[in-house]
């Protein structure tokens, strides 16, 4: 029961540090979680079998993909304020 609290508390931590910061951070963190999901996924049913090691692959990229799109939407942004 403790253990279950502690995931509930620390994703509540996580989406309360999403609304706070900029959208790089925010891209970067959804991004690292859908990876990480997907790739887990991939990774349990391909090759070896690793969902562990699939995870952390997928999230990896995810975030890297979801900063990506984040720098591009404060650029966007910025853009717009400047007109």
């Amino acid at each position: 029961m403790a253990e279950c609290f502690d995931r509930k508390r620390g994703a509540r931590a996580v989406c309360r540090a999403c609304t706070q910061s900029g959208n790089i951070e925010r891209g970067a963190i959804g991004g690292a979680a859908l990876g990480g999901l997907a790739g887990a996924v991939i990774g349990n049913n391909t090759g070896s079998g690793d969902a562990g090691q699939g995870a952390a692959i997928g999230a990896a990229i995810g975030a890297a993909g979801g900063a990506y799109a984040g720098l591009r939407a404060r650029r966007a942004l910025r853009r717009e304020r400047q007109m």
